[in-house]
Parts: C-alpha cells; sequence; structure tokens
C-alpha cells in the first residue's frame, strides 16, 4: 500500500513539473506569437509624436510626453508629426506621418 501512494505521489510531481516546464510555456508561446509588443524598444515602433527642433537629419521630437533624440531620411521642421519607424540604442528612426 505505502509503495503505491509513493509511486502515485512521484507520479503526480513528474506529471507537474512537465506541466510547468513544458506545456505552459508551449502555450505561452503559441498565444503570444505574432502578438505587438506593448512595452519596451518593440513598443515605440508606430507610436507618434511631434519635431520639437530639427537641424539637416537629426533632431527632438515628443513621443508620449518623452523628449528623444530622432533621425530621419528626409528633412523635417518643427511642429511636423512623425511616426517611429525603428529604435537603435536611444536613437529613433522616424518619418513623417502620412497625410500631412
Amino acid at each position: 500500500m505505502l509503495v503505491k501512494i509513493l509511486l502515485l505521489v512521484i507520479a503526480a510531481y513528474i506529471a507537474f513539473e512537465v506541466f510547468e516546464h513544458l506545456v505552459l510555456p508551449l502555450a505561452g508561446k503559441i498565444f503570444w506569437r505574432g502578438k505587438r509588443h506593448l512595452t519596451g524598444p518593440e513598443g515605440m515602433i508606430g507610436k507618434t509624436g511631434r519635431v520639437l527642433e530639427w537641424h539637416e537629419n537629426e533632431g527632438k521630437v515628443s513621443i508620449q510626453s518623452e523628449i528623444w533624440n530622432a533621425a530621419s531620411d528626409l528633412p523635417l521642421s518643427s511642429g511636423d508629426q512623425v511616426m517611429v519607424e525603428e529604435i537603435k540604442g536611444l536613437m529613433l528612426k522616424v518619418k513623417r506621418r502620412q497625410g500631412q
């Protein structure tokens, strides 16, 4: 009888560990696959803001009440609405928003 209980406890422990370390992480990966990141650098992509100052191809932009250094392939001017294309370190690459 004691051996059966011990085997049942060991089997339950192994089943729990497999579920915790294999099934849950795989389910999380499948669920979050393709979802947009809401935080971190990836979360900034697509955000819009306003140019505060601009000189040639670099300047400062305000996005979500934060001031960022930014660069663009096209010249911009103060007040232009921009959208974040990518992030390299602490520098945002922006482009002018469509419809302006």
